[in-house]
């Protein structure tokens, strides 16, 4: 059972984090992060989308389909970063 003192502290630790996780996201930018986490936060959602669109399409050649695919959808990840 909460009490009035135990929400308001749940409350200013529910917001305290979420300015903490806001800081990290402005320290961080893409350009700052280690490789993998680079790739991961900016490269590999749209790749893994174009590769479902390759094994569902089952294209002729691949790797041009992927590229088309990765072109048209380049500012998906420019959207997410």
């Amino acid at each position: 059972m909460k009490t009035p003192d135990s929400a308001g502290l749940t409350r200013a630790l529910i917001d305290t984090v979420q300015s903490e996780k806001e800081l990290l996201n402005v320290k961080l930018q893409p350009q700052s992060l280690p490789p993998r986490s680079y790739l991961e936060q900016t490269v590999v959602p749209v790749l893994i989308e174009g590769l479902k669109c390759v094994a569902k399409e089952r294209p002729q050649n691949p790797t041009e389909f992927l590229g088309m695919f990765l072109l048209k959808n380049c500012g998906a990840t420019h959207k997410n970063a």
